[in-house]
């Protein structure tokens, strides 16, 4: 019983540096902290109501344009005329046009963001935490 107690503490052990190092190496290469692709993202309004609280963390991956469909939550980049540094997003794909931009809402809101380009499109939401 010892043993497999040990062996299963090592196992653990093991996992979790792997992941660590994998989440270093991640962000010294690419400026933003992943585990095996997968990125945490606070969502910090209500836009997305109740599916995503406001105050909570999403997990991301990244995806092509191309694969997004339809009721999709996805991460975008948008930036206001005004602003300096780009904002990510997080709403619902509601329509696809055949110019391949991008129609989403968030789920709180009344109405449609601006179309949205395949280029800003970075990740789909594959898991929410509250």
């Amino acid at each position: 019983m010892k043993r497999m107690l040990s062996l299963l503490y090592t196992s653990a052990l093991l996992f979790l540096t792997v992941c660590l190092l994998s989440m270093l190496l991640s962000w010294k290469l690419t400026g933003k902290m992943s585990i095996f692709g997968i990125q945490p993202l606070f969502i910090a309004t209500d836009s997305m109501e109740p599916v995503i609280p406001a105050k909570s963390f999403v997990l991301t991956r990244p995806i092509d344009a191309e694969d997004v469909k339809v009721g999709d939550i996805v991460a975008y980049r948008y930036q206001s005329a005004t602003g300096k540094i780009p904002v990510r997003i997080v709403h619902r794909v509601i329509r696809i046009n055949d110019d391949q931009t991008y129609i989403l809402k968030g789920d709180h809101e009344e109405e449609p963001d601006d179309p949205v380009r395949a280029d800003q499109i970075l990740y789909i939401i594959c898991s929410i935490s509250s």
